[in-house]
């Protein structure tokens, strides 16, 4: 699989070339503080791995392009 990385002052943030998925993980905790991404249509409409996705990564995803109104609403952003 091939992945766009980037990375925040916390997290890696990629997203599948494909652009049906991606993932993030901490820098320093890895894998404990992780997840999968899913995408539509350049819109976000599922996570895993962690109860509310961090406004970091949610950040990141935004300047990247991607629609994140599913979060915004879930998260009360």
């Amino acid at each position: 699989m091939t992945y766009k990385v980037t990375e925040t002052a916390n997290y890696e943030v990629a997203l599948h070339n494909n652009g049906d998925s991606g993932y993030f993980e901490h820098l320093e905790l890895g894998e404990d503080r992780a997840g999968g991404l899913w995408f539509d249509n350049g819109k976000i409409y599922d996570y895993d791995g962690v109860y509310m996705l961090p406004k970091e990564v949610i950040d990141e995803l935004k300047n990247r392009g991607v629609d994140t109104s599913y979060l915004e609403e879930e998260n009360g952003l």
